[in-house]
């Protein structure tokens, strides 16, 4: 993505103070300008505690943000960065990688999610970032490989390919080549339209820790998530309910939109606006029974 502009700069984010873990935290709120890959960083610093702002102020420029995170990162890595062996040469490079990079992290970023693994991502200097703050980036886009649906075709088709490997293999099997695996791929990805499996969900909970914050990529988007009582929850960033105070956090429980918000404590909380109405497809309901009692398992198999 593009370097930002000056004005792109001056754009502005809203804060929200929210209570996280006892104590008040200012987060950032989402701007009409679409995506910001570094919200999700910045948010997951403020909730623990390694970057302070002002609740006051009401809101920050981008331009402020970028400074905040580049003087963390200088500050977090000044030790790793120290001395002339090898290693602290590494850590330079990707400190000044990450420093060059973080305005074009403003905007949305290209990611190229690997379907392997639940952390596995195509590496660009712009996913340095995460590595720099110790943050986990995340994604649940995973076929399962015993998948009734298909006998675990698409697992095996998908292999360790990216998502761009498999979008151009998918639209050559289109083109007419009777390719069982193009179709089996092409079908996962009809599928799993949002981005986030039952089999990727169910991994992801076994792969949080508790109160571990980290980021998850799911649809073009990057959002802080937090694993807390055993259950993942999504922090809320859309302008709709910047006002909303009780709005914190959405339950990460089902993979088709119908979640449910809570506020600061993790109580189940009502939205005043509706933003969208609710997209559940009529199967929804079993796979979340189903899934439910695969999340079970995996609670009783970490406590065993």
């Amino acid at each position: 993505s593009m370097a930002p502009s000056d004005a792109d700069m001056e754009q502005r984010f809203p804060l929200k103070t929210v209570m996280f873990l006892g104590r008040t935290v200012p987060v950032l709120g989402q701007n009409e300008f679409g995506p910001c890959a570094l919200l999700s960083v910045v948010n997951a610093l403020l909730l623990q505690n390694a970057l302070e702002l002002s609740p006051d102020l009401g809101s920050v420029s981008l331009a402020d943000v970028v400074a905040l995170v580049g003087d963390q990162i200088l500050e977090r890595n000044s030790k790793a960065a120290g001395g002339d062996g090898e290693a602290a040469l590494n850590t330079r490079r990707a400190v000044e990688e990450a420093i060059a990079l973080l305005p074009t992290l403003a905007g949305g970023l290209d990611v190229n999610v690997r379907f392997a693994g639940d952390s596995l991502f195509e590496f660009t200097g712009c996913l340095g970032i995460f590595d720099l703050f110790d943050l986990a980036l995340v994604h649940g886009w995973r076929a399962d490989p015993s998948d009734p649906a298909d006998g675990g075709a698409a697992h095996a088709a998908l292999g360790a390919k990216s998502y761009n490997e498999v979008i151009a293999r998918v639209v050559e099997g289109r083109a007419g080549n009777d390719d069982a695996e193009a179709a089996a791929m092409d079908d996962f990805l009809s599928r799993s339209a949002t981005q986030l499996t039952y089999f990727g969900l169910v991994e992801l909970h076994g792969r949080l820790k508790e109160r571990q914050l980290a980021a998850l990529y799911r649809n073009f988007h990057f959002s802080t998530i937090f694993k807390y009582e055993g259950h993942i929850y999504v922090l809320v960033t859309d302008v709709g309910y910047q006002h909303e105070a009780s709005i914190v956090w959405e339950k990460l429980d089902g993979v088709d939109g119908d979640t449910e918000f809570v506020d600061g404590e993790f109580r189940v909380a009502r939205p005043k606006s509706t933003l969208a109405p609710s997209t559940r497809q009529t199967d929804g309901a079993d796979a979340d029974a189903d899934y439910l009692v695969a999340l079970q398992l995996q609670q009783e198999s970490d406590e065993s």
